[in-house]
Formats: C-alpha cells, structure tokens, sequence
C-alpha cells in the first residue's frame, strides 16, 4: 500500500545552493503548511516553508527544539544526498 505520494508545488528554490525545488514528497493527500520541513535533494540543505510556503534555512533555535527522531531522520536523508554527490552545480549567491 503507497503512503506517500509526489506531487508539483509552486516554484520555489534552494536558499542554499538555489536548485529549483517544485515538487513536494508528503504523506498521500497532504500538501506542505507552514513550517514543515524540506530537504534540498541536490546539496542536502534542512530547509522549513515559511508562511507563504517559500523554502527558507532553519534557524537555530528551530533545529534545537527538533525532536530527537525527527532530527535524526533529517540528518539521515541529509547525509545520503550529501553522499551522492551534487546533482547540479552549485550557482554562487548573489
């Protein structure tokens, strides 16, 4: 039985190495509300949707509250694209 699903969302990219992100990978029949958490699947980067559902870095005090498990998770799914290697180049900041 499928729990997840991909589905488009609005263009958004990567504060950190600024891929385009336009999808999103949820539970089946969720969409992403604010301060949900992302992963940059081409440089790794822990990212939240802010109020108008724009990818943003995580703060701090953010990521210290973070559950243990979840963290965990996070930093898993971090590490293997980290692994992996970049899919695209990273573009210079501005």
């Amino acid at each position: 039985m499928k729990l997840t699903e991909t589905q488009r969302h609005k263009q958004n990219e990567c504060p950190k190495c600024l891929d385009a992100m336009d999808a999103y990978t949820g539970r089946l029949g969720t969409k992403p509300r604010p301060l949900d958490w992302s992963v940059c699947l081409n440089c790794g980067e822990i990212l939240r949707f802010d109020e108008q559902l724009d990818l943003r870095l995580i703060l701090d005090e953010e990521w210290e509250q973070v559950h243990p498990e979840n963290k965990e998770t996070l930093l898993a799914l971090q590490r293997k694209i980290r692994a992996r290697g970049l899919l695209r180049p990273v573009h210079p900041q501005q």
